[in-house]
């Protein structure tokens, strides 16, 4: 019996000694293992393929048509291809950041992706055009070659995209956002006794915004906000501009959305402010919407049921489009050769989530703190003019 185990151990011990000099041989690559009908099948899918780059500026859409290797693997196809769109933007100058892309996963029907980068795609400095020039695109450049793809949802190092402007938290429809919509000018209806206008100027307490013109941004907001109120106000009984909170003060965007859908305020405007190269101030309006091919789409919808918070601007999309509309429509009749005016632009934005009433975002661009004024003047008085409140 003791003769019969010692057989034994040395048995395995010769079967383990062999199968770990075959491994390390294998890692090794001592020993090769080749299987033809595999390697053949392999170099029979994979071949090289002309594909079209896309990137937005502000003047143009730039074309760029390059090759990538293409193989029967979809994830392996739109990691290729959006990894050479990367080394473009950067090429350009449209990312600051040496961005990379680290996971796609397609959901198994192909009509939605996960893309997890190593940093983000926008800049805090950014404008929310200009950050929405990338997403644009981005989506330009998959959109032909992977027809059936719906839905992009942004990630960094596997965790949501977390941008103060453009609404990340959600899946992306692959669609263009960036053209003109029917103007709806009858869709407004201001006749009242008293008219009530929320601003949020961005930057509360613990959030300094952006740096302008070396001044913290919340500081250049809340002066505007608060001229375009005392502007407004003047010799207007019938008008009043609610700002959302002082100075000092620490609000949540949730704060703002139930203060102003309590308050049953006309229109709630987020004001942001941006250093701009130009010599002309830049007044840019922005509305809220998250799918162009089915927001518009009338919908009834019943007083006492429940929506979720990122579906709330469903409820006055049609008189956001208005508003921002008209409001363009009066700053650039008011001040067409003073400043640049552009938009509206329907776009995902996180500042108007939870919004009810009609609401915007106007953006300005300054070059010096001195062109505030200048700025307030010019939309107090396209606010009066669209709500058309008499002195």
């Amino acid at each position: 019996m003791a003769r019969y185990n010692l057989f034994f151990l040395l048995f395995l011990s010769c079967l383990a000694f062999t199968c770990g000099a075959l491994w390390y041989a294998i890692q090794t690559e001592i020993i090769i293992f080749s299987f033809p009908a595999f390697a053949e099948y392999t170099f029979q899918q994979t071949d090289k393929r002309k594909i079209t780059l896309f990137w937005h500026t502000e003047k143009e859409i730039i074309k760029e048509t390059t090759e990538c290797i293409w193989s029967k693997s979809l994830n392996r196809n739109m990691h290729a291809v959006i990894s050479t769109w990367l080394c473009y933007m950067q090429d350009e100058n449209l990312l600051d950041k040496r961005v990379k892309l680290e996971t796609v996963a397609l959901v198994p029907a192909g009509h939605e992706v996960y893309l997890s980068f190593n940093y983000s795609l926008f800049e805090p400095q950014q404008t929310i055009i200009k950050k929405w020039y990338i997403l644009e695109s981005l989506f330009a450049t998959l959109k032909p070659l992977f027809p059936e793809l719906k839905m992009i949802r942004l990630l960094v190092n596997c965790q949501p995209l977390y941008d103060e402007h453009i609404d990340c938290s959600v899946s992306l429809p692959v669609t263009n956002f960036l053209k003109n919509y029917q103007n709806p000018t009858k869709l407004l209806h201001y006749d009242k006794q008293k008219y009530i206008v929320v601003i949020h100027p961005t930057g509360d307490k613990n959030k300094t915004g952006r740096v302008v013109a070396r001044e913290f941004e919340r500081k250049l907001n809340r002066q505007l906000a608060q001229e375009i109120k005392q502007i407004g106000e003047e010799h207007a009984e019938n008008y009043k501009v609610v700002i959302t909170h002082d100075i000092g003060q620490q609000i949540e965007q949730e704060e703002s959305a139930t203060l102003a859908n309590r308050l049953g305020a006309d229109v709630y405007i987020h004001i942001n402010c941006f250093e701009s190269k130009k010599i002309l101030p830049e007044i840019i309006c922005y509305f809220s919407l998250y799918n162009p091919e089915t927001d518009f789409w009338h919908k009834k919808r019943d007083a006492l049921s429940l929506h979720p918070i990122d579906k709330a601007y469903l409820a006055s999309i049609h008189s956001s489009l208005g508003f921002c509309t008209i409001v363009t429509e009066h700053l650039k009749n008011i001040s067409a050769q003073r400043s640049i005016i552009s938009g509206p632009y329907g776009l995902p934005l996180a500042p108007l989530m939870g919004i009810q009433i009609p609401s915007c975002i106007i953006e300005c661009g300054i070059q010096k703190p001195e062109q505030i004024t200048e700025i307030a003047c010019v939309i107090a008085k396209a606010l009066k003019d669209t709500l058309k409140v008499e002195a």
